[in-house]
């Protein structure tokens, strides 16, 4: 007798589905766990804390044997439920919540046309919710909902200010009057009376004060033009001498400088932004782009230029206010027009001749305190802002969206930005490129999932690609690399963005679609872009194997967009792949027909 096949020491362990009562016991715990204080600092609750103080309390109660992996897959379940709540209530105008009756409420119209666009949450219309308020405070804080969100679009959903926006005077305009014992701004008339007490005297100052001294008369011989101006501002110096210092600066001043100057024309022109009584708009444009280009803070901006801390504070949160008003006009809209780097090219043409531009996502670092810490952390344990953006094959910004948690998928922003009034459109007709992180569609094509994607897989000697499949997504990596471009030309140039920048969340998310806006101007005026290109490892497409990591849930509409869409991209790598042959075919013939020629004649 031949001896028996050894049994399989391990067995599969059976898994032991939540109840509804384990599942509502458990949202209790946690929910008192919550009021004891038992999260850390990352308003999460540690391992050691469930496995010590929640799940004894739960398994004593219900006579269960729930361990840590077990929590975790129904926190998971928590957290998808929540999300189903949060969207419904964020994206959607019309809706609110009954504290009485638990439910959600809206309008017949508008449940009708959201159940349209998302039949799998038809339930939430007439399902009562008595875990709404509950599931907020357990999970609420670790999800991604993008509330702090805000996209560069038609209308930006960044703050802005006005043309007479009213404000304190700064310090700087200050001046104590000892007769009235108090403070009062330079520059204006009526003085008070002597002694007065009235509140003019904090707005207001006597004419000595505001008398200036003349100056000494200082030879010009010898002088540049800045002492020149400063002498033809002091003495009021005929016109002659002026159009020679105009002439002076047209020869002095560098493209740097002039780009700064046309930069301070548009903040004036189109933000209203005019010049304090010793801050002109150049200087506080100047204090900006030191910060967010060096990395500075205000303490080295304060000595720079001899002001007082908190006159940087207001120049640089001036001048973003000043760009995200004129962020809008600086995006750069999609034309019909074939772009020249696809049309000249036989690589791309006409394959990609309805392609306008790139998509893909970046993190940048951020600064979160309190309780949405958990939120905001990225899978590489670091806490950032994830923005997306959309560019062309120029190396400008078509739209840009921030402020998303850390966690926060791509294709779930991509969402976002296609949903809000003024978000992200796309041409009929026309797609952007994206990487394996986002589903395949007509109006976004990804690479072809399974297969060598990234260009390093394709480099050295015998790597070429040997199928139709391998040669679309080595040309489709091509092509789709402008995004990585434009983020390492972004991050290069705003070298704030490779470190947390030190502001509320609020400013940091209002910061980058600031520098977005101001990328593009500078795209235009200075093409001599020499930056290096900083491919970050979370930039690089995941390798998804199927869709389900991606959408949720698929209509039967969507099921059949996602097919002719699936179709569509393997005929042009057939179409890729055929011309590819019939062109080497040609260039063997070539040489093969020049080898006996070449025969004949010698």
């Amino acid at each position: 007798m031949g001896d028996s096949q050894p049994q399989d020491s391990k067995k599969r362990a059976v898994y032991e589905a939540w109840t509804k009562e384990q599942s509502d016991a458990l949202l209790d715990i946690l929910v008192e766990s919550a009021h004891r204080g038992w999260r850390d600092n990352s308003g999460l609750f540690s391992k050691a804390t469930v496995e010590e103080r929640i799940l004894p309390v739960l398994n004593e109660r219900l006579r269960c044997n729930k361990n840590y992996n077990h929590y975790q897959s129904r926190i998971k379940w928590f957290k998808s439920r929540w999300n189903a709540y949060s969207t419904l209530l964020k994206f959607n105008s019309g809706f609110g919540y009954d504290n009485n009756t638990k439910k959600f409420t809206a309008s017949d119209e508008v449940w009708d046309a959201y159940i349209e666009a998302h039949p799998k949450d038809a339930y939430l219309r007439t399902g009562s919710f008595l875990d709404f308020e509950d599931l907020g405070l357990v999970v609420g804080n670790g999800v991604a909902v993008g509330r702090n969100a805000i996209g560069l679009g038609s209308a930006i959903d960044a703050r802005t200010i006005g043309v007479d926006e009213s404000r304190g005077p700064l310090i700087e305009e200050l001046n104590y009057d000892a007769d009235n014992e108090a403070f009062v701004v330079l520059g204006q008339d009526n003085p008070p009376l002597s002694g007065s007490k009235s509140p003019q005297a904090f707005t207001e100052v006597p004419v000595e004060s505001t008398q200036r001294r003349a100056p000494a008369k200082r030879s010009r011989g010898h002088m540049n033009y800045e002492d020149k101006i400063k002498i033809a501002i002091e003495e009021d110096i005929d016109e002659e001498l002026e159009d020679e210092i105009e002439t002076e600066m047209e020869i002095e001043l560098s493209d740097h400088a002039r780009q700064l100057m046309e930069a301070a024309k548009i903040i004036r022109e189109k933000a209203h932004v005019d010049d304090t009584r010793y801050t002109t708009v150049e200087e506080m444009l100047a204090t900006f782009l030191i910060i967010v280009g060096h990395n500075d803070r205000y303490c080295n901006v304060r000595e720079r230029f001899g002001r007082s801390h908190f006159a940087a504070s207001q120049n640089f949160n001036k001048i973003l206010r000043a760009l995200n008003t004129i962020a809008p006009d600086m995006k750069v809209k999609p034309t019909s027009a074939i772009p020249a780097k696809i049309r000249e090219s036989t690589r791309f043409y006409p394959y990609f001749k309805d392609c306008i531009g790139a998509i893909d996502g970046t993190h940048i670092p951020a600064i979160i305190r309190g309780k949405d810490v958990s939120c905001y952390r990225n899978r590489h344990g670091v806490n950032s802002q994830n923005v997306l953006a959309a560019c062309n094959f120029d190396l400008q910004f078509i739209y840009v969206l921030s402020g998303w948690e850390g966690s926060a998928h791509d294709s779930k922003i991509l969402s976002d930005a296609l949903s809000r009034p003024n978000g992200l459109h796309v041409p009929q007709g026309k797609y952007f490129l994206v990487d394996c992180g986002f589903a395949n569609r007509r109006q976004f094509l990804a690479p072809l999932r399974g297969v060598r994607y990234h260009l390093k897989d394709f480099g050295g000697d015998g790597r070429h690609p040997r199928n139709a499949d391998e040669l679309f997504n080595l040309r489709h990596a091509s092509l789709r690399n402008v995004i990585e471009r434009i983020f390492g030309i972004f991050k290069s140039r705003f070298t704030i963005f490779k470190t947390a920048p030190p502001f509320p969340f609020q400013t940091q998310a209002e910061l980058v679609l600031a520098c977005a806006g101001l990328h593009n101007f500078l795209r235009k005026e200075c093409r001599s872009d020499e930056f290096p290109v900083e491919v970050e490892e979370g930039n690089v497409a995941p390798d998804v194997e199927n869709d389900a990591d991606i959408l949720e849930y698929l209509s039967q509409s969507e099921l059949s967009q996602r097919n002719e869409a699936n179709i569509w991209r393997t005929n042009i790598a057939n179409a890729m792949w055929q011309n590819r042959q019939i062109s080497e075919t040609d260039q063997d013939d070539q040489a093969e027909t020049a080898k006996i020629i070449f025969r004949e004649v010698f």
